[in-house]
């Protein structure tokens, strides 16, 4: 069966290995921590990702990952790390989606 013409759709539950699973979010410096230290932001993440799985597309790519920060918090945190967290991320995100916006204009 042929698949579609712009590269692979994203299917979230089999493609985990397009999300930064095994890494932390610095949420006031803006960066996410991958397992092997490098401290990349959204975009660069997107790119790391991108890198090893070109087939799939850069806007699902960040799709994923802008999902994954959204929803990256250990289990661990206490109602005020969440609240906290979320107050930091939420800007973010929203600063990251406006500047890719502008810049696909």
């Amino acid at each position: 069966m042929d698949g579609p013409a712009r590269g692979t759709t994203l299917d979230p539950g089999a493609r985990s290995d397009l999300r930064p699973e095994h890494a932390r979010v610095d949420a006031k410096r803006r960066k996410i921590v991958w397992d092997d230290g490098k401290r990349l932001s959204i975009e660069q993440s997107v790119e790391r990702i991108h890198a090893a799985h070109p087939d799939v597309p850069r806007d699902q790519i960040e799709s994923h990952v802008c999902g994954w920060l959204e929803s990256c918090a250990p289990d661990s945190y206490s109602e005020r790390q969440l609240e906290e967290l979320d107050r930091l991320t939420g800007p973010w995100l929203a600063d990251y989606e406006r500047k890719s916006a502008a810049a696909s204009k």
